[in-house]
Order: structure tokens, then sequence, then C-alpha cells
């Protein structure tokens, strides 16, 4: 069995996982498909996401309230942002969406950041330009930050 795993910037071992897709009820763009990917990372916690278009990446980072999400927050950027030529990535952040919902953590910068980072390494995205809405804003902060390396000012 071939190993599809990553090494990451924060030594985690990773494995992307995709193909999950979405019910009629879930999100779509026009008349493409949108497809719900996943990625697991230590400690097993699942991240789903959704990606779109081609070229350098932007990953959309949601802030968090009732039925906070990706999707709920960003999907009217996700057309002209890949209409310009960028691949957008919009990952429910560990807690919200259709990600792992882990009992007995504290949901704070130091678990949602590293968590962030780990999604990154797990899709090869070693620069990436970041676009953060309420907590989603402070973690996009800290991530940049914390590893400069990682994001960009596209």
């Amino acid at each position: 069995m071939p190993n599809n795993s990553t090494s990451s910037r924060s030594g985690a071992i990773l494995a992307p996982q995709q193909g999950v897709t979405l019910t009629q009820s879930q999100p779509s763009f026009g008349n493409t498909a949108v497809r719900l990917h996943r990625c697991r990372s230590e400690p097993g916690y699942e991240m789903h996401y959704t990606e779109h278009g081609a070229g350098p990446p932007v990953v959309f980072v949601h802030g968090s309230g009732p039925g906070a999400n990706a999707w709920s927050n960003f999907s009217p950027n996700v057309g002209p942002i890949t209409q310009a030529g960028f691949r957008c990535l919009l990952p429910d952040m560990i807690g919200f969406g259709y990600s792992s919902k882990p009992t007995g953590v504290d949901y704070t910068l130091d678990l949602f950041t590293p968590t962030l980072l780990r999604f990154l390494d797990a899709l090869e995205i070693r620069r990436c330009a970041l676009v953060g809405n309420s907590l989603g804003g402070a973690i996009a902060m800290r991530l940049a930050i914390d590893t400069p390396s990682a994001s960009s000012s596209s």
C-alpha cells in the first residue's frame, strides 16, 4: 500500500484524502459541482474543505458563531477570485462545519493556528494569501506572525 502522507513543517504526519461529493442540499458554484475534500492531521482531527480554481492559493479562514463555516462566510467571493486566476481553498476550521468537533480541548488560537498550518502542509501549500473574517482574521494574523514564510500579500 503506497504511503501518501507528507512530513510537515510542524512535524506531524498528514494524509490528504479527497473525493467526498456534497449532496444537492450542500453548496454549489454555478454549474460546477462543489466537492468536499478532507485531510487528517495529528492528533486525528479531520478538516473538510472545498477547493475552486487554479493558480496561486488563497485560503479563506472563517469566523465563529452558530453555523459558521468557510462556505457560509466566503461563498460570494469564490467566483470573482477564481475568475481572477487564483486557487481558492475554504477549510472548515476544527469545531465548525464538516470538520472534527473534539471535546475536552480549548478552542483557542493555540488550537486553530497549528491546525491550519498542518492543513496547508497536507496540501503542500508552502505560501498562500490568507483572508480571514473575525476569528479567522486572528488565526490568519497569528499564522502570518508565527510562520511568516507561509503567507504572502497577493
